[in-house]
């Protein structure tokens, strides 16, 4: 389907069905009263909230918000299966689906000692090039850690996560106590990941409004980060990528728009290695793994996934 058909959010409608605002009210709050959302609003108190398409879609586009939300919530298997249309998983991956993370379309969790695994959160790493002067990709192992894996192929490493207390205090002395991750990792299993590995724990965040966001208009938040700046106030920093593309999306704002976000995000955790980008960006280990899914699934270019 093409942009000019669904007019200003174009892919961002089809890709990020979150064009849905469903807010927990209370009376006592005027600005999460029914309002806030115009006529796009769904007053909703269930745990279900996020989940809703945005008030007054038409039938064609409820069809294909609901389409997308099965696309969400599938479990994907190894290929070959006698489910070809949802095979594909691994060789090695995070979580089967994306609502593994994105739980009803909500944030995730962290684990709380070292001994729950990972369920709704992942491990990012790099390395440092002193050439560049930044943080690249391990070498072996990517950007992201696949902690799991399918049958008959090894999963990258485990990660177990503690916490470090970090105490402080507001300006006026009232204290605080903060929580740092200390994370570890053991067991890599396609090389040395080596004593220099830099680590970031990601957790899933909510996946409601994406769509909305990116129909805003790139002028309007470079205006805001100015006019922050030059208020004094805490402001943000526009990230610019590659092409001096605006990025929008991610913890860091590395992805510029919800159809890049979302093919690195399957990418990354599940269908691993069949999404279409080009073999040289895979970590050298992924190239040896077999290539389980060579389908494109052509679902997954109009899902609507929060």
């Amino acid at each position: 389907m093409s942009q000019n058909r669904w007019g200003p959010f174009g892919p961002a409608f089809l890709l990020a069905g979150a064009l849905t605002i469903a807010l927990p009210l209370h009376a006592e709050d005027p600005l999460l009263g029914p309002d806030l959302a115009g006529t796009t609003g769904r007053p909703s108190l269930t745990q279900m909230a996020f989940t809703l398409p945005m008030a007054g879609l038409s039938a064609e586009r409820q069809r294909v918000f609901f389409f997308g939300n099965r696309l969400f919530n599938t479990n994907w298997v190894a290929a070959p299966s006698s489910t070809l249309t949802f095979d594909g998983l691994g060789p090695t991956f995070n979580r089967v689906s994306c609502s593994a993370c994105h739980l009803r379309d909500g944030r995730g969790q962290v684990p709380d000692s070292p001994d729950e695994p990972l369920q709704s959160a992942l491990v990012r790493i790099s390395v440092w090039d002193a050439a560049r002067k930044t943080a690249v990709p391990h070498p072996a192992y990517g950007d992201q850690l696949n902690d799991r894996a399918i049958s008959g192929v090894a999963a990258e490493a485990r990660v177990r996560v503690a916490w470090q207390a970090v105490p402080g205090a507001y300006g006026d002395g009232t204290a605080y106590t903060l929580r740092k991750p200390d994370i570890k990792v053991d067991q890599p299993a396609y090389g040395p990941l080596g004593k220099d590995l830099l680590t970031s724990l990601r957790v899933a965040p909510a996946v409601i409004g994406l769509g909305l966001l990116e129909a805003v208009p790139e002028a309007d938040i470079l205006a805001l980060a100015e006019s922050q700046k030059q208020a004094g106030i805490v402001s943000g920093r526009p990230n610019r990528l590659e092409g001096n593309r605006l990025g929008r999306f991610g913890w860091k704002a590395n992805q510029p728009n919800l159809r890049t976000q979302k093919r690195r995000g399957g990418e990354r955790r599940y269908w691993t290695y069949y999404v279409p980008f080009p073999k040289a960006e895979l970590p050298a280990r992924a190239k040896s793994l077999p290539r389980r899914a060579k389908r494109r699934h052509a679902g997954g270019e109009r899902r609507i996934s929060r």
